[in-house]
């Protein structure tokens, strides 16, 4: 059977573009850099300092002249609730001192988005404790066509770049992000503004979203299952597939998977049962599923190549890297969406991009149309409250 090459539309070279001009912005919302907890300025501290590469706790408390002993406790009771070696640059540590300004009277250490840690002393011992933000979650709904990218419409619309990259995830499994998005799809979503003192800090939670894509239409709703908060569709199955539809996010496929295809190198027409995704050297790689590392080495013309062997007979290949994450060798376990490589263009290649290829049962199948079982429905215990829970976010995201 032949399968066409993918026509890639515009709006992706557009949206490569915005991705490549806005890397660092997008890299830090990834990477969940930590916005500086505005409501903390509420309590006025003496002293604010950023965490810096290579400082340590005790270093830092010893630049503000407190006495080696009340600091050397201060970090003690600190690290039993949080340890000192895993304070963030670009985090804020607080502190305030006692009148005479000779001994401190509170230390405070934003953790992350969601928690804050205290440190106190309490009849002449110190205690540590962690507290949760208390942030004031407005709900507002955002309706959007995409005229030109994805992300260029969301920011465009107040979205950070953190909840454009959860949504795509959301909707990982049953649109490629990287492939499928055309000019005139369009979306709605129902999400959280997070405040505090009445003051905005930063999104928060997908609530529900809606996005048409080719004709299509896709519904995800956010729900507690008894155990967790997960993501379902209108029918209560999980949007949660054992495969996400694409190895990289917002990149445009070159190549697609096809039964002749002239190759550029070799200089003849050879069957290509994988998926080229053009990107640019670096862009990292992700597992698709959970698996099994069966390969992590150089293997001829697919250069740097890593195998993955998953539940069911499937395996998945990815070839031309230009290195390998920090732990991929063979015999480790990795989970689905975890990095394990970086585009490149080692091997066969005529530019840096990512080779993606799968297998079921030792036969090539096409990644972008084989079907993939979904994770776990809503409980059948939950299903009516389920179904009262989505009706609801039906109505506000359809405001």
């Amino acid at each position: 059977m032949t399968f066409c090459c993918v026509l890639v539309c515009s709006s992706f070279f557009i949206a490569r573009s915005y991705f490549e001009e806005n890397k660092s912005d997008v890299v830090k919302s990834m990477d969940e850099i930590i916005p500086q907890v505005k409501g903390a300025e509420k309590e006025v501290f003496d002293v604010s300092y950023v965490v810096e590469e290579c400082d340590t706790l005790s270093a830092i408390l010893e630049s503000q002249n407190i006495k080696n002993e009340e600091a050397m406790n201060m970090t003690d009771a600190f690290d039993l609730v949080h340890s000192v070696s895993k304070i963030k640059i670009g985090n804020t540590i607080s502190i305030n001192f006692d009148e005479d300004e000779k001994s401190v009277k509170l230390l405070q250490y934003q953790i992350d988005c969601e928690t804050i840690l205290k440190l106190e002393e309490i009849e002449n011992s110190w205690v540590a404790k962690e507290e949760t933000i208390e942030y004031e979650n407005r709900i507002v709904n955002v309706h959007g066509e995409i005229s030109s990218s994805l992300f260029e419409t969301g920011v465009d619309l107040g979205l950070d770049f953190a909840t454009i990259l959860k949504m795509s995830d959301i909707l990982s499994g049953e649109i490629d992000f990287s492939s499928d998005i055309q000019k005139e799809d369009s979306f709605k979503i129902l999400y959280e503004k997070r405040f505090l003192y009445n003051e905005f800090v930063m999104d928060g939670k997908i609530l529900a979203i809606e996005f048409s894509n080719q004709g299509k239409v896709f519904k995800s709703y956010r729900f507690f299952n008894g155990e967790k908060d997960d993501y379902y569709n209108e029918d209560g199955d999980s949007m949660r597939k054992a495969f996400l539809k694409s190895p990289l996010n917002f990149r445009y496929i070159s190549s697609g998977y096809t039964n002749a295809r002239y190759h550029p190198i070799l200089k003849r027409v050879m069957a290509h049962y994988a998926i080229d995704y053009a990107a640019a050297t670096g862009t990292p790689v992700v597992s698709v599923a959970d698996g099994k590392i069966s390969f992590a080495s150089w293997k001829n013309g697919y250069g740097n190549y890593i195998i993955i062997s998953h539940a069911n007979s499937y395996v998945t290949q990815y070839a031309h890297l230009s290195g390998y994450a920090k732990g991929i060798k063979y015999g480790a376990r990795v989970e689905q969406g975890q990095i394990i490589g970086f585009v490149g263009s080692t091997g066969f290649s005529t530019g840096p991009h990512l080779d993606y290829s799968m297998k079921k049962n030792g036969v090539f199948v096409n990644p972008m149309t084989v079907n993939i079982p979904s994770g776990e429905s809503v409980p059948e215990d939950l299903r009516e409250k389920y179904f009262q829970h989505i009706e609801e976010l039906e109505k506000q995201l359809n405001k």
